[in-house]
């Protein structure tokens, strides 16, 4: 996952950054010892970096579930102003260092570097910048998970004991803990920066004349803060996470029992034969990956919904834009896509698996989850990254080669009718200016244009909830 990328960039830079002043310990002087130096420097600077850049993506997570900027944006901009000049300064000092190494000259820019790197003033700098985007990172970290977490209350209307309940504590808890190691960590980062800069400016007014000592101190300070940026990055890739609650456990159970035995359960109203038909035949449709991944390549394709844009369109848009008008009969009526598919007029083949989502939720996430699904990931961000970039035949290849190219799918969108409900319009609107109103509008609208979605004109029966 992009979590799991940053926590490895950050070990990679650390252990660069150790390695290297372990080298430079051992070399004095010369033209070595300064490539290691600035190297060391330049590693420094891609370890801090990284580990904001790990804060960052959580925080651009938490953004994108709720849909507001709480910061991701500032964070960039701090990781810029307080990384680029150390690791552009090292880069550079590094490249010259060991061209004067090669070539055994020592020219005037491999001096002004160095005079530069051995200043402490350089040092000081690095260090506000870093003291400076940790604590920015500290409070937007705070502030983001503070969101979530007031997001998250346990709902009023579960039972203490029950499931629901046991499930909205533990959410609750990782986001707790979630904040306070995050919080927690950029404080460290920023403390150890500032115990840096107060030695540093120490030295340079006279006040630590041993060196011996400062030095010590510095390596005290530098283990410590790998301790705790190894520590942060654990718990941001999920170590240490409370154990979810087990819907099947003991206590859940009884307690699920004696819910039941308190509420009386109603006698089923009986259905006619025709009702049972349906039902079946509901639950007989079906879509493969297969098809859904041909379903998906179409989009943005000639007639099928040409402005298709897989960062925006949900899948609302899609079935508005791209699902009813596909499934709409030469007769006058429709039905469901699933049923247009060539073989499945006479299939009585029963989906393996099926697929709960939101509409609101973008169209290009849920072919995505469905793919990872059937590959046996269990994250679906480099699907969908896959699929945006290169298309379909790639993870077309590796679901065959894995056998998995035709699992079998139960997705509303697909299975069930549209022409008998929605196609022709978008319902009676509720009362203006309530968050229904505003749902509801959306809903009828395209995600990108902004302009109604065309109301499907086949004679198919339509069927609500209330007729």
């Amino acid at each position: 996952s992009p979590l799991t990328q940053q926590a490895r960039r950050v070990l990679f830079f650390g252990w660069v950054h150790e390695i290297l002043l372990e080298l430079t310990s051992h070399v004095h002087g010369g033209a070595s010892h300064w490539v290691l130096l600035t190297l060391s420097a330049a590693a420094c600077g891609g370890s801090n970096l990284a580990a904001m850049g790990a804060v960052r993506s959580r925080v651009a997570l938490i953004e994108h579930t709720f849909k507001d900027r709480l910061g991701s944006r500032t964070l960039v901009v701090a990781q810029i102003a307080a990384a680029g000049p150390q690791m552009v300064t090292g880069t550079m000092a590094a490249s010259i260092a060991t061209r004067a190494c090669i070539t055994g000259s020592d020219s005037g820019w491999t001096r002004f570097l160095q005079g530069i790197l051995a200043s402490d003033w350089y040092w000081v700098t690095c260090c506000v910048t870093w003291i400076l985007a940790w604590a920015s990172a500290t409070f937007i970290a705070a502030w983001s998970f503070s969101v979530v977490s007031s997001a998250a209350q346990t709902p009023m209307a579960a039972r203490a004991g029950s499931y629901v309940h046991a499930e909205a504590v533990w959410a609750r808890s990782v986001i707790r803990r979630s904040r306070g190691v995050i919080v927690f960590a950029c404080a460290c980062c920023a403390v150890m920066n500032a115990v840096r800069l107060g030695l540093t400016v120490c030295h340079m007014l006279g006040l630590i004349q041993d060196t011996a000592m400062l030095l010590i101190i510095l390596e005290l300070n530098r283990s410590v803060y790998m301790f705790v940026e190894f520590i942060f990055l654990l718990m941001i890739i999920g170590y240490f996470r409370p154990r979810r609650p087990d819907a099947w456990a003991p206590a859940l159970q009884r307690s699920i029992s004696t819910a039941s035995c308190r509420t009386p359960t109603p006698k089923p109203t009986p259905r006619s034969s025709t009702w049972h038909d349906k039902v079946r035949e509901l639950a007989e449709r079906n879509v493969t990956v297969d098809e859904l991944l041909s379903f998906y390549s179409q989009l943005g394709q000639g007639d099928v919904m040409p402005h298709y844009d897989p960062h925006h369109h949900t899948t609302n848009d899609v079935v508005r834009g791209a699902i009813i008008p596909l499934s709409r009969l030469p007769s006058g009526g429709g039905a469901a896509y699933a049923s247009t598919l060539p073989w499945r007029t006479v299939s009585t083949q029963l989906p393996e698996r099926m697929v709960t989502h939101d509409w609101r939720n973008l169209f290009l996430h849920l072919v995505a989850a469905v793919v990872a699904n059937a590959l046996g990931e269990c994250e679906y961000s480099r699907v969908a990254d896959t699929l945006v970039r290169s298309g379909v035949a790639s993870l077309r290849r590796k679901l065959a080669k894995m056998g998995a190219l035709h699992i079998h799918y139960w997705i509303c969108a697909f299975c069930v009718n549209q022409h008998a409900n929605i196609c022709g319009g978008f319902g009676s609107p509720p009362p203006e200016g309530t968050p229904d109103y505003v749902r509801w509008d959306a809903n009828r609208r395209d995600s990108v244009s902004g302009k109604l979605h065309i109301a499907c004109p086949c004679h198919e029966r339509k069927f609500f909830n209330d007729s």
